[in-house]
């Protein structure tokens, strides 16, 4: 029993010790707590009200009398200039590397973005050979590109196998001699010494040499860098997508102007002669002949210069003759009656007389008459000349109108209604219509149909929210057809 209550006892003190420990824990933590919040107060200001005045009174820890010495804060980098000699890299700065800055962002939206405003789709038609003309101008000019930016010579025999695997047809000099009289700005051609590398031979020989003059057609590109820096001109000095769309653009434009040129000529020898401004034909005359157009004159390119090579002494003492003039006076009284013989033998041209089969047609006719119809056919011509691209979309929808107007009829009898819902009518008319026609177009084909009729033939009441279509079944259909039919020709 006595051993019993020790242990109690002695387990009885444990507790309070334990009691005192955790007493103790607790006071620290408050203090600890007290300290912080007396330290917080400290350094915030407070309002104390003394009699009626408040003041406010700020609680700081007590000054020093020496305070510690504290170093000066470097000053930043970006406020005196110096974040470019931070952010740029420790490589040494090389001579002549200016930054490079595009010319395209200094020029105004309205220059950098001129080509999307003019160049539009083009109503004109060329001629065939013009038109292979401009592909074959398209194609060289792709592959002198790759070789100009690369900074490489360009020669004939680089340039014809490549031309030829991109058009898929035979390239030869001739094309480029047209290109040369119809857009000498484009290229610069010269005959230079080239080396034969693998050859046989060892002997140099001379090649045609094309250049791509892109300082002439660049127009839209400001020359705002100094002559001196040649790096920079030099990376300005390329031929980018734009370049080449722009040299595009302008031989399209001289192949148009000469067959505008050909057309005008041909106005001006009809009877009566029409004259109109070259810019405002929309369409070629109904009876120009197209594909009659001239070619392209060809401009001789550089040839290489002529180096006699001699294999025999025949030919040495034939050249030597000749140098001189060593010919006896027989000789060339020989050579004289020769060159007679043959101005003699050359027959004399006799311009057949031109036979106008009209003329004979029209024997009879009364000349007033004959003038009448020929004014008459020069002003439609004239108007089918000159006629806007929406004045052919106006002419085409009023000839759609009788045959609609069939449909819509049609349309209603089959179903026995007066009335029916415009995205049904819509449907229909997609489905039996002779051509694909839109269902915005064809929405505005009723509403025309509806302002061409009679008021109360076609109209579209608006219920609950929903577009219907009604139609008046009392109307004559062949009156209406007739209308529209009378509407369509005078559209045209």
């Amino acid at each position: 029993m006595q051993i019993k209550r020790h242990s109690a006892s002695t387990k009885v003190k444990k507790v309070v010790v334990l009691l005192c420990r955790f007493k103790q824990l607790l006071r620290s933590i408050e203090t600890i707590a007290i300290d912080n919040k007396l330290s917080y107060i400290s350094k915030t200001r407070f309002i104390v009200k003394m009699g009626s005045m408040p003041m406010l009174v700020s609680l700081t820890s007590p000054k020093k009398g020496l305070c510690t010495p504290t170093k000066p804060m470097p000053a930043s980098p970006f406020a005196d200039g110096r974040s470019k000699e931070l952010m740029s890299p420790s490589t040494p700065r090389r001579l002549f590397s200016p930054t490079k800055e595009s010319p395209s962002k200094s020029l105004p939206a309205y220059q950098r973005f001129q080509s999307l405003v003019e160049s539009g789709r083009p109503t004109l038609q060329l001629p065939y050979k013009y038109r292979c003309l401009a592909e074959t101008f398209k194609c060289v000019d792709t592959v002198c590109s790759m070789f100009f930016n690369r900074r490489e010579a360009i020669t004939m025999k680089k340039l014809k196998p490549a031309v030829q695997r991109m058009m898929r047809k035979n390239f030869y000099e001739t094309s480029l001699a047209q290109i040369n009289h119809l857009y000498p700005e484009a290229y610069k051609f010269s005959q230079k010494k080239m080396s034969n590398p693998g050859s046989l031979t060892k002997y140099d020989y001379y090649q045609l040499v094309i250049t791509p003059n892109v300082t002439e057609c660049s127009a839209t590109v400001t020359k705002t860098t100094n002559t001196d820096d040649v790096i920079k001109s030099g990376q300005q000095k390329s031929m980018n997508p734009q370049v080449m769309i722009e040299r595009q653009q302008h031989l399209h434009k001289l192949l148009l102007d000469l067959v505008k040129a050909e057309h005008n000529k041909f106005l001006q020898n009809l009877n009566p002669p029409m004259n109109i401004n070259p810019d405002k034909v929309t369409r070629w005359h109904p009876e120009f002949d197209l594909q009659n157009c001239p070619d392209v004159v060809q401009k001789e390119l550089p040839r290489p210069p002529n180096i006699e090579k001699f294999s025999s002494a025949k030919d040495i003492l034939s050249t030597a003759r000749n140098l001189f003039d060593c010919a006896t006076p027989k000789e060339r009284m020989m050579q004289r009656y020769e060159a007679k013989q043959k101005l003699e033998k050359q027959p004399a041209l006799v311009e057949p007389k031109a036979y106008d089969p009209v003329s004979s047609v029209l024997k009879g006719v009364p000349k007033s008459l004959i003038e009448r119809i020929r004014a008459r056919q020069a002003a439609k011509a004239l108007d089918s000349m000159t006629r806007r691209p929406s004045q052919d979309k106006e002419c085409n929808n009023y000839g759609r109108l009788p045959d609609l107007a069939r449909h819509i009829r049609n349309i209603f009898v089959t179903e026995s209604k007066g009335v029916l819902d415009l995205d049904f009518v819509l449907t229909k008319l997609e489905n039996s219509y002779r051509e694909r026609v839109p269902r915005n177009d064809m929405k505005d084909l009723l509403q025309l149909l509806a302002k061409e009729t009679p008021i109360n033939w076609l109209t579209f009441p608006h219920l609950r929210d929903r577009d219907f279509l009604k139609i008046n079944k009392s109307e004559d259909l062949t009156e209406i057809i007739k209308q529209l039919e009378a509407k369509a020709e005078e559209k045209r």
